[in-house]
């Protein structure tokens, strides 16, 4: 079973690009209008929907961020995943599932983590900072910026490479994690509401989650059930 997870709003309570940018801009005489700004657009840039103005806007901000923040980031986050979620990747070690991540996030900060949190580096995909020595110089081009295009291709390339081989589920909370399953990439949803609720429809293997502790539950049971399912059925002598 491959289980692939969001990251910012799912297993972080925050965009974590925004909160990055924080710190990039924390000296500034105008953060407070520039942060303002940046929580306006950075929702819309990072699923593919932002005007090109808007995107230069996050390419001029993105350029203020140094190496220096990142790690500040890192050393800031990797203990606030909730017990909740630790416990979970254990059981899903347990139950021999791979867990991925998939995020409109960047690389720098989320591999980092996931490997503090015992998930394989290789297994997240994310976008990618152009760098000269410790700054950001720009983006590296990316499907995920695409609405059209964005998770949905990324899982279709995953499994092309054998990466992704079982039915798979998605946890997410936005459209783009919702149109994996919809898009038929996957074969189950969680939807996250608990940290942003997005009105998303539910569906046939779609699930709600109000809680991370109502998330857990609905993956742990979706991951037993589809064992069960893929178990072998003994021959009666």
């Amino acid at each position: 079973m491959d289980v692939i997870f969001d990251f910012d709003f799912t297993l972080m309570p925050e965009e974590s690009t925004v909160e990055v940018l924080k710190l990039a801009l924390a000296a500034d005489a105008q953060r407070a209008a520039l942060m303002q700004r940046l929580a306006d657009i950075a929702p819309r840039a990072l699923a593919g929907k932002a005007s090109l103005a808007e995107n230069l806007f996050m390419l001029q901000m993105a350029r203020r961020i140094k190496r220096s923040h990142i790690k500040q980031y890192v050393e800031n986050s990797r203990d606030r995943l909730p017990a909740v979620f630790h416990e979970l990747f254990s059981k899903l070690k347990q139950a021999n599932a791979t867990i991925h991540i998939i995020s409109g996030g960047y690389e720098e900060w989320i591999k980092p983590l996931a490997t503090e949190w015992g998930i394989a580096p290789e297994n997240v995909v994310g976008n990618r900072f152009l760098w000269w020595r410790n700054s950001v110089i720009g983006l590296r081009p990316s499907p995920l910026w695409s609405s059209k295009k964005s998770k949905s291709f990324i899982v279709e390339e995953l499994r092309k490479k054998k990466i992704i081989t079982s039915p798979a589920m998605i946890i997410g909370d936005g459209t783009a994690d919702r149109d994996v399953w919809s898009r038929g990439g996957v074969r189950w949803c969680v939807l996250a509401e608990y940290y942003n609720n997005a009105s998303l429809k539910d569906g046939d293997n779609c699930f709600r989650a109000a809680t991370p502790e109502e998330m857990c539950q609905s993956v742990l049971e979706i991951v037993h059930t589809s064992k069960i399912r893929s178990e072998p059925v003994a021959e009666l002598n």
